[in-house]
């Protein structure tokens, strides 16, 4: 296993504890019967997250499984809905002032939340970029011939 492999499957291990956590506390909360917490954005949350779980052991057994651009381009659709979602839910719990929801578990769900944000715009960004740095190498070269950019 390389250097690549090993931080890769250390950074899938760790979302998928974290993601785990979080799983317990949201099916907790139904387990508690916290009516102020049960809607349809909790259970969105739940399956989400096992889909999220079960993409990362995949891809820890698999390291260099191919995905294609379309798949990608919907997880990532996904993960911005997802995140929306989250945002909702946590407003709505403490606007509602529910308290059987007030727990550690939310506030890490409500920070990883913060954290997919950043990451969301960070991809954005670096998209935006590669996308006008080659349109630029087009506009100077005239064509796009992979072999020059490697």
């Amino acid at each position: 296993m390389n250097n690549s492999q090993l931080l890769n499957t250390g950074i899938q291990l760790t979302g998928i504890v974290l993601w785990g956590l979080i799983l317990k506390y949201i099916i907790d909360l139904d387990s508690l019967g916290c009516k102020c917490a049960d809607n349809w954005q909790r259970k969105f949350i739940e399956y989400y997250i096992i889909f999220s779980i079960v993409i990362s052991i995949l891809h820890i057994v698999n390291f260099n499984m191919y995905i294609p651009p379309a798949v990608l381009t919907l997880y990532f659709i996904t993960a911005v809905v997802f995140v929306a979602i989250v945002y909702q839910y946590i407003q709505g719990l403490k606007t509602a002032n529910c308290q059987c929801s007030n727990d550690v578990m939310r506030d890490i769900l409500e920070i990883t939340n913060y954290l997919q944000i950043g990451l969301i715009v960070l991809i954005i960004v670096i998209a935006i970029y590669i996308v006008m740095s080659l349109g630029s190498f087009i506009e100077n070269n005239g064509n796009l011939d992979t072999g020059n950019l490697l």
